[in-house]
Order: C-alpha cells, then sequence, then structure tokens
C-alpha cells in the first residue's frame, strides 16, 4: 500500500511539478512551503517543490503521509539516499 501511495506522489509531481520537484537532492534539510498547506505537512527538498505539492497535489499527499506504510518507505528512502 505504501509504495502504491508513493507512486501516485510520483505520478503529481510528474503532471504538475516537474520543473519544481524534478532531482531534488535528498539533504534532510527540507522546506515547507511559502504559503498555504496540506492536511498532512509538505515537507521537500525544495522550498518551490513544496509549494507547488500544496498547490497541486494535497490529496496524494495526504494519502500518503496519513499512511503508516507509506511514512515508513518514505523514511527509508530518505535514509538510503541521504547525501
Amino acid at each position: 500500500m505504501g509504495k502504491m501511495l508513493g507512486a501516485q506522489i510520483d505520478a503529481c509531481w510528474q503532471q504538475s511539478c516537474s520543473a519544481q520537484c524534478n532531482d531534488l537532492p535528498v539533504t534532510g534539510k527540507d522546506q515547507g512551503p511559502a504559503s498555504g498547506n496540506c492536511q498532512q505537512p509538505v515537507l521537500t527538498p525544495a522550498e518551490i517543490c513544496s509549494q507547488c505539492t500544496v498547490d497541486h497535489c494535497c490529496a496524494v499527499w495526504n494519502a500518503c503521509f496519513g499512511n503508516n506504510d507509506c511514512v515508513a518507505l518514505n523514511q527509508c528512502s530518505v535514509a538510503c539516499y541521504k547525501t
């Protein structure tokens, strides 16, 4: 379930936030959006990606980060790719 929910974020980013969210560095220094919010806190490695997520991808973001399996998968991914 977590993998499917995470893939929905990726699909939304591809469709709506490609320029803002492609090839984000995983640094552990996540940033929130400049304005607005989703039900689940939005933090990505770039403010512009977080803003686009709030503007276009809240539904899939909330579904993923409201699900324990998806949260665990994301934490694992961040830990594996942290530079």
